[in-house]
Formats: C-alpha cells, structure tokens, sequence
C-alpha cells in the first residue's frame, strides 16, 4: 500500500504483544489489535477483479461479528446456568 501507516512494520508491533496481555510490556495498538496479522489476511485471487478485496474484508468483518456473538451468547448461557441453579 502507498499510505505512509502501512509502511510502519506492523509485526515488529505485534511482537510486543506475545506474551500475553497481562505482561508489565508496552502494548501499541497495533500491537494490541495484531494489525501485521489482521492485515495480511485479505489475499484476492485475482488482481483484475477490483471489487474482489471489498467482498474479502466485508466477509472477514461478518464472521468476526459472528465470533463476538457466540461469544456473548456464551455468556448469556453462563449467567442463565448461575440463576438457575
């Protein structure tokens, strides 16, 4: 990419955050958010078709929003467990 943000090593940001979340290292936001790794996940097949890296990321973003709400759902079932039992 050409934009000035991009050309920032993301990975070596993202190193930051292997050891988890709880270690006293400074954590970016790119290295929270693992930006190297989210960034490099949108491969089109093919170069021609303009529209092919919008469908790719609108995609991504659905099945993340998919993940935070089976996540919440967990949660719900959890709290629904404690009052009933």
């Amino acid at each position: 990419m050409n934009c000035s943000y991009y050309a920032h090593d993301l990975d070596d940001e993202a190193s930051t955050q292997e050891g988890g979340h709880g270690d006293d290292k400074e954590v970016s936001y790119a290295g929270y958010l693992q930006l190297g790794k989210l960034l490099d996940c949108q491969k089109p097949r093919e170069s021609t078709a303009h529209d092919e890296l919008l469908f790719i990321i609108v995609h991504q973003v659905y099945e993340l929003w998919f993940k935070e709400i089976i996540h919440e759902l967990d949660s719900v079932m959890e709290i629904f467990e404690t009052l009933v039992s």
